[in-house]
């Protein structure tokens, strides 16, 4: 089966099919409702994180227009919901009875379907479903998939056993990338007050260090995409870093999966080893700022800025300066 232009060879056992043909595909409101104080959650993009959904920031609306949006896409235990719009993804395995209606979300449900919802929340996020929602992205600053794109999607999966098998495996694999998150949240709170043990909070100055422009400091990049109407300017010559790489607080740029080639490297904008790379575009408002180093040479996108320190800079001083100042770049 060749799909999104690769050509992927199942085993034996394992089948394809389009998404609509084995999972009820649907999607929420498109309109915005009027908001109220009370009543039922709307969910939306925003509020499809890794760790489930947040209703920290929710809206409300009243019980007539949740009610008339539940005709088409009523929510329920264990269906998966999927962002249409903005950051495309983040899918979400309901597993709440709380009611709330969605609005810009793809809803997939599994009744009467040869489909486990936890392996095909675990397929939604694999590079044979992004690729094929990489060639149908629309929209110019604000991305979006359409349901008839996510209806059409080409999935592989094996017998309902062995899917399920896979689900708890990666269940556990998930559990420890968990735990190791907050190990990396407490060091970060560690680094964050050695740092400012050290030199001072940068916004109050107590040390009286003096005070510089960023600028000053090294050579200011924004990235760029290589028009991407010209296949020859992707391959494999050089990786090409988008916010999803930069990861507070992990340090150095995670690997990216996309690379550019001999050619693409030409148009793009590039930084050696030693750079600090920030995200200064992003879907949500907590990803940006976020800093990394690189150690090695790299491309990079237009969601991000890159500083190139001077000679007589430390990489790792001004990286320190930005990971402890996140909230002055979102400001």
């Amino acid at each position: 089966m060749k799909v999104a232009g690769i050509v992927i060879e199942l085993p034996k056992t394992w089948q394809w099919a389009n998404c609509s043909e084995v999972i009820d595909v649907r999607d929420g409101t498109h309109e915005t409702p009027k908001y109220v104080s009370e009543g039922y959650p709307l969910v939306t993009s925003k509020n499809l994180k890794p760790d489930g959904i947040d209703f920290s920031t929710i809206s409300y609306i009243s019980e007539k227009d949740h009610l008339e949006i539940s005709k088409r896409s009523r929510v329920d235990r264990n269906d998966i919901l999927f962002a249409m719009i903005g950051t495309i993804g983040n899918p979400v395995l309901v597993d709440i009875d709380t009611e709330f209606s969605i609005k810009n979300v793809a809803l997939f449900k599994f009744a009467n379907s040869p489909i486990d919802p936890r392996y095909f929340r675990y397929l939604l996020k694999t590079r044979i479903i992004e690729r094929q929602l990489d060639f149908e992205e629309r929209g110019g600053t604000q991305k979006f998939v359409s349901l008839k794109v996510l209806r059409n999607m080409k999935i592989p999966y094996p017998p309902l056993e062995e899917q399920r098998r896979i689900a708890a495996i990666l269940d556990k694999a998930d559990g420890v990338r968990r735990k190791r998150q907050e190990a990396i949240r407490l060091t970060e709170e560690l680094l964050k007050s050695t740092f400012l043990e050290m030199f001072g909070d940068p916004v109050t100055n107590p040390k009286g260090w003096e005070i510089a422009k960023l600028g000053d400091f090294g050579k200011i990049l924004t990235g760029n995409t290589p028009p991407r109407s010209v296949s020859e300017n992707y391959g494999d010559e050089i990786e090409w870093i988008k916010s999803d790489n930069i990861t507070t607080p992990e340090h150095f740029l995670t690997e990216a999966e996309e690379k550019l080639s001999a050619k693409g490297k030409k148009i793009a904008r590039t930084v050696p080893n030693g750079s600090v790379l920030v995200t200064c575009i992003a879907g949500s408002r907590s990803s940006i700022g976020r800093a990394a180093l690189t150690d090695r040479e790299v491309a990079f996108n237009q969601q991000i800025n890159a500083v190139v320190p001077n000679s007589d800079v430390d990489p790792y001083f001004l990286y320190g300066q930005l990971f402890v100042a996140q909230h002055l770049v979102q400001a």
